[in-house]
C-alpha cells in the first residue's frame, strides 16, 4: 500500500502543474541588463560605412534575445539595421545579436542611441575627413601671390599645418595660419597644376586624433619657369678659372649647386658638380669652378625668383659653359715659398684646384692655404695615376710641424683640420714614387668648428 500511495501523490502533483498551462521555466528567465556595441566608439572615414554589432546582455551575463532599435542619430551620419545579418533559412535573424551600418557623410563628432527592453546606449561616432572641401582665394594666382585656403566646417589647420602640390617646381611656403585655425595662407610654387595635399589638419571634436594627409577638392594652377636666364662671366674658362653666374629676377640661395651633364671629363672621383666657392651677400650671384672638360648647359639648383625668395628652383640655364680639358702644370709648387694659393671657400661651400705636377722632378709639391677665419677645413686630394699619394698639412713655411692625418694608404686622401687664421701649406707627396703624369685635384670644404 505504501508504494501505491507514493505513486498516486506524484501523479497528482504532476497533473496539477500541467493543468496550470504555463512555462515551467518562466520564473527562471533573467532580465536584460545592458546593451553592448562592438566597436564601442566608431571612428570612420568620411564617405565610408562601418558595421556595429549589438548584443543585449542579461543579468547573468548571457546574450538576451530581443529586438534593438535606433532611437536617435546625430547629423552627418546615417544608421540602419542590417536585417540580413545572421539570417536563417526562413529569413529570420538569430535574436541574440543585431548589426547596424553606420555611414558618414560629414566630418563631425556625433553619436547615435540604441534602445532595447527599456535600456539605451549612446555610441560615439568620430568622422575623419578625407578631403578638404575648402575654398582657395584664387585658383590661378600670379607667382608670388599669397593664396588662402579656408577650411570647411568640422576641421581646422593645426599650428604645423602644411600643403604640397605634386609635380610643382618646388614646395609652397606657408605664410600664416589664422589664430582660429580656419585659414591657411601660402605661396604656391611655379608649375603648380594639381590638387593640394594638406597635413596637420585637426578635427576640433577629437583634437588628439591622428589624421593623415588629406586632399583638397579643387586645384591651383600657376605659371611654370622653364629656364634660368643665366649670365656667365666667362663661357669658355680655363681650368681653375672661377666663373660667376647671375640671373635677372633671381636670387641664389645658400646651398646653390651647378651641375654639368654626367659625360664630362673628370679627375679621379671628382664629380660633374661644379665647386661653388662663394655667394654674394645679397644672393645676386654665385662663383664656381667647374671640372676640367665640363661642357654643356648646366643645371642650377637653388635659384629663387625674387618674388618667391624662399622657394629654390632647379632649372636648366639658357646658355652653355665649356671648360678647357687640358690640366696645366702649375708654377711654383716645388717650394712652399712659391706655392700657388688655393681658393678658400665660404662657410658651407667648396673650392677645387686641378694640377698636373711634375712628379718626375720631385715627389713633393706645395699649395698655399690663406685662412682669414677659424674653422674646420676638410681637404681632399685625389689623383689619376699612382699607387699612393699622401696629403700633409704644414703649419708654417718650414713645415716644422707637419700634420699626417691624411697621409695614409687611402685613395682619395682626406682629413678635417681645425685651424685658426693664418697661412698653411698643403703638401702633396708621391709616396709611391709612381705618379708621373698624374692629374691631381685638391678640394677644400669649409665648416664652422662645433663647440
Amino acid at each position: 500500500m505504501k508504494r501505491l500511495f507514493s505513486s498516486a501523490v506524484l501523479l497528482a502533483t504532476s497533473f496539477g502543474l500541467w493543468s496550470c498551462g504555463g512555462d515551467p521555466t518562466e520564473n527562471l528567465r533573467e532580465a536584460p541588463n545592458q546593451i553592448l556595441a562592438d566597436p564601442s566608439v566608431v571612428i570612420i572615414d568620411q564617405g565610408e560605412s562601418q558595421t556595429v554589432t549589438v548584443t543585449v546582455i542579461g543579468e547573468a551575463g548571457d546574450p538576451f534575445a530581443t529586438s534593438v532599435a535606433v532611437a536617435a542619430a546625430g547629423s552627418g551620419i546615417t544608421v540602419v539595421e542590417d536585417t540580413a545579418f545572421l539570417g536563417t533559412t526562413v529569413g529570420q535573424p538569430i535574436g541574440t545579436q543585431r548589426q547596424f551600418v553606420v555611414s558618414a557623410t560629414d566630418p563631425v563628432g556625433t553619436s547615435f542611441t540604441l534602445q532595447a527592453e527599456g535600456l539605451s546606449l549612446e555610441v560615439p561616432v568620430i568622422v575623419v575627413p578625407t578631403s578638404v572641401a575648402g575654398t582657395f582665394s584664387n585658383a590661378a594666382p600670379a607667382l608670388g601671390e599669397v593664396v588662402t585656403l579656408t577650411a570647411p566646417p568640422g576641421i581646422t589647420f593645426g599650428p604645423e599645418a602644411s600643403i604640397t602640390f605634386p609635380g610643382a617646381q618646388g614646395e609652397p611656403v606657408v605664410t600664416e595660419i589664422s589664430a582660429d585655425g580656419t585659414v591657411l595662407s601660402f605661396q604656391p610654387a611655379p608649375g603648380t597644376d594639381t590638387t593640394g595635399f594638406v597635413s596637420g589638419v585637426v578635427v576640433p571634436y577629437s583634437p588628439d586624433l591622428p589624421i593623415d594627409t588629406i586632399e583638397t577638392t579643387t586645384k591651383i594652377t600657376t605659371p611654370a619657369i622653364p629656364n634660368l636666364p643665366a649670365a656667365f662671366s666667362n663661357a669658355n674658362p680655363a681650368v681653375n678659372e672661377p666663373v660667376t653666374v647671375t640671373a635677372s629676377g633671381f636670387t641664389f640661395l645658400d646651398g646653390t649647386t651647378v651641375i654639368f651633364e654626367a659625360d664630362t671629363t673628370i679627375v679621379g672621383d671628382v664629380t660633374d658638380t661644379a665647386y661653388v666657392s662663394s655667394r654674394a651677400a645679397d644672393g645676386s650671384s654665385v662663383t664656381f669652378t667647374a671640372p676640367p672638360g665640363a661642357s654643356g648647359i648646366p643645371t642650377v639648383s637653388g635659384a629663387a625668383l625674387d618674388v618667391l625668395p624662399a622657394i629654390g628652383l632647379t632649372l636648366l640655364a639658357t646658355s652653355a659653359v665649356t671648360v678647357d680639358s687640358t690640366v696645366p702644370t702649375l708654377v711654383g709648387t716645388v717650394s712652399p715659398a712659391t706655392a700657388p694659393a688655393l681658393t678658400v671657400p665660404a662657410v658651407g661651400l667648396r673650392s677645387a684646384l686641378f694640377d698636373a705636377p711634375d712628379f718626375t722632378a720631385t715627389i713633393d709639391h706645395f699649395y698655399r692655404l690663406d685662412l682669414t677665419e677659424a674653422g674646420d677645413y676638410t681637404i681632399t686630394v685625389d689623383w689619376t695615376v699612382g699607387s699612393d699619394i699622401d696629403l700633409i698639412l704644414c703649419n708654417d713655411v718650414a713645415c716644422s710641424a707637419p700634420d699626417f692625418a691624411a697621409a695614409t694608404a687611402n685613395k682619395p686622401e682626406s682629413a678635417t683640420f681645425t685651424r685658426e687664421p693664418g697661412t698653411y701649406y698643403v703638401l702633396v707627396e708621391d709616396f709611391g714614387a709612381d705618379a708621373a703624369g698624374a692629374t691631381v685635384s685638391i678640394v677644400v670644404e669649409h665648416s664652422i668648428t662645433e663647440e
